[in-house]
């Protein structure tokens, strides 16, 4: 499954069990294929760090970028979750509204929450209601 047959459907497909099917499918592809190279793959880095004299590949990888070294990439995302945790909440409130109003007008079952399959498509109703943007046209530009 590639991104112009998915990306679509999980924009603005309102059956949930068809989003959830296409998110599904799509992070589960070549999973059997990948996961033994990515397992060799992380061993070969942690190894390659350890014959360089660092702790892990991500010290490596940082030392010479601004963040410096793990922890400083810690510090920041943690500071910035902090910051947009306030954000999210309004819109996931807003998202769950949609959700629920959608759920009453299909007749779905309405869980109170936002599955993984749900927030692109509730983050496009919200962009739509909310901000007036037209994906569509917004493509366009």
């Amino acid at each position: 499954m590639k991104y112009p047959h998915l990306f679509p459907i999980t924009k603005k497909c309102h059956v949930p069990n068809t989003r959830r099917l296409m998110v599904t499918a799509s992070q589960s592809k070549c999973m059997e294929e990948n996961t033994p190279i990515l397992e060799e793959l992380i061993s070969l880095r942690q190894k390659q760090a350890e014959l360089l004299g660092y702790k892990n590949h991500a010290h490596y990888v940082l030392e010479e970028r601004m963040a410096k070294n793990p922890e400083n990439v810690a510090h920041f995302l943690a500071n910035l979750s902090e910051k947009l945790q306030p954000l999210w909440e309004e819109e996931k409130v807003l998202m769950l509204k949609f959700k629920k109003e959608e759920c009453e007008k299909y007749n779905y079952e309405f869980n109170g929450q936002l599955d993984f399959w749900d927030l692109r498509y509730y983050m496009n109703q919200v962009e739509e209601k909310m901000y007036a943007v037209d994906q569509n046209e917004a493509s366009q530009c």
